[in-house]
C-alpha cells in the first residue's frame, strides 16, 4: 500500500501539533499570566493564608514540570512518539514513524532526494500538460507550452491536438486568444500544423508591444478546437524576478561538516528573495536539495547554500560535487521566478571522511 500521501498530511500536522503544543508550553511557563486570586476562590477558603500558599506551591510545580519535560519527549504531545513506543504497530503506523525520522533527519533547509525526477527544483519547472475530453469521451484536447517561468523578451511556445478514442491524431483548426490577469485580451495566436505531424504550434513573443505592457503576472491562453468544440486553457507567468546569478563560485566545509557552496546573486531591487539549488555527484547521483531565504537589497551579495554532511555521508559519493539545478525568485505574488538555471558548477574533490556524521 502506498502511503506517501496520508503520512505527509499526517507529519504537517504533527508538525503544526508541536507548534500548538510549544506555545502552550510557554504558556503554562509565563506564571506571570496566571492569576493566583482565581486559584485561591476556584473553592471556599477554610484558611486564607494556607489556601494562598498551597496555590503558589501548585504553580511553582506546574511550572516546574513543564521545565523539566524537554520538547518532543511527552508521548501524549507527540503521537509519532506513541506510535514508536508500541511494539505491535500497523504498516501504516512504521512507516510513519520512518517518514517522520527521515523528514528530521536533516537541517530544515535540506531535503534528500534519490533521482532527478525527484529533485525539487525540476518539479518545481515541470510543464503542466492538459487533456480535456469531450462528453461522449471519444475525442480530446492536448494542449501545453514549452515553459511555465518567462522574461520579458522570451517567447512562449504553445502546442496542441485533437485526438480519437484509439489515439488518432484529427486535423482541425483553432482560435487561440492570450489573456492578461484572467481576463484582459491582449490578442490572438495562430495554431499552424506546417509538418503535418497533427500538432499545432504556435508562438507568442512578450515584448512590450504584444503583452500591451502589462508586465509580470499570470498570463492564460484560452485555446477552442473549432470544429470539435472543444475548450481548455493554460497559464504561464511573465517574471520579473530582479535576481540573477554572476556565475561566481566560492565553496568549503564548515565548522559543522557541512558542504557550504557560496553562490554570488545580483539583486536589482530591494526585496525579499529565495533561493533553491540541487546538489548532485560528478557521476550525476542525485544527493540533495537546499534553501535560502532572506530580504536582500540592491547590488551584489554571496548567498550561502548549505548541504548537510550527514546528508551527502548517506548518499555515499564523494567529491567533486555539481551544483546543478537552481531556481531563484523575488517574493511576490505571484512568485516572480526566473527560468530554471544550470549552472554547471563544479567543486573540488572531498572525502567522505571530512563530511559530518
Amino acid at each position: 500500500m502506498n502511503y506517501k500521501y496520508l503520512i505527509s498530511a499526517i507529519i504537517g500536522a504533527v508538525a503544526i501539533g508541536s507548534v500548538f503544543s510549544l506555545n502552550q508550553k510557554a504558556h503554562i511557563v509565563q506564571s506571570n499570566d496566571f492569576s493566583l486570586e482565581e486559584v485561591v476562590h476556584t473553592s471556599p477558603p477554610k484558611d486564607k493564608a494556607s489556601e494562598n500558599s498551597q496555590s503558589i506551591m501548585n504553580v511553582k510545580h506546574k511550572n516546574a514540570v513543564a521545565l523539566s519535560k524537554p520538547h518532543g519527549e511527552n508521548h501524549n504531545d507527540n503521537p509519532i512518539e506513541r506510535f514508536r513506543s508500541q511494539i505491535d504497530k500497523s504498516d501504516l503506523k512504521t512507516n510513519l514513524v520512518k517518514e517522520y525520522d527521515k523528514f528530521k533527519r536533516y537541517p530544515p533547509e535540506n531535503n534528500a532526494f534519490e533521482t532527478e525526477a525527484q529533485d525539487p527544483v525540476t518539479q518545481r519547472y515541470a510543464v503542466d500538460e492538459r487533456t480535456t475530453l469531450n462528453e461522449d469521451k471519444n475525442m480530446g484536447l492536448t494542449i501545453w507550452s514549452n515553459e511555465k517561468y518567462y522574461l520579458l523578451n522570451d517567447s512562449v511556445n504553445i502546442y496542441a491536438y485533437i485526438q480519437d478514442a484509439e489515439g488518432t491524431k484529427i486535423p482541425t483548426s483553432f482560435i487561440t486568444t492570450a489573456y492578461f490577469d484572467e481576463n484582459q485580451s491582449i490578442g490572438d495566436i495562430a495554431l499552424t500544423d506546417d509538418n503535418n505531424d497533427g500538432v499545432y504550434e504556435g508562438q507568442l513573443e512578450l515584448t512590450q508591444q504584444n503583452t500591451l505592457s502589462k508586465g509580470p503576472g499570470i498570463y492564460k491562453v484560452r485555446i477552442q478546437d473549432i470544429k470539435n468544440k472543444l475548450t481548455d486553457s493554460l497559464t504561464f507567468t511573465l517574471s520579473q524576478p530582479d535576481i540573477s546569478l554572476t556565475g561566481n563560485y566560492k565553496e568549503g566545509i564548515d565548522q559543522n561538516g557541512n558542504l557550504v557552496i557560496d553562490a554570488e546573486v545580483s539583486i536589482g531591487s530591494n526585496n525579499n528573495f529565495y533561493i533553491q539549488a540541487s546538489l548532485y555527484s560528478s557521476t550525476q547521483v542525485a544527493i540533495g536539495v537546499t534553501q535560502f531565504s532572506q530580504q536582500l537589497t540592491k547590488g551584489n551579495h554571496w548567498i550561502p547554500l548549505s548541504f548537510s554532511g550527514l546528508m551527502i555521508q548517506d548518499a555515499q559519493e564523494s567529491g567533486p560535487y555539481v551544483l546543478k539545478k537552481v531556481s531563484v525568485a523575488k517574493v511576490t505574488m505571484p512568485m516572480q521566478r526566473a527560468p530554471l538555471i544550470e549552472p554547471d558548477f563544479h567543486t573540488d574533490s572531498y572525502a567522505l571522511s571530512e563530511f559530518s556524521q
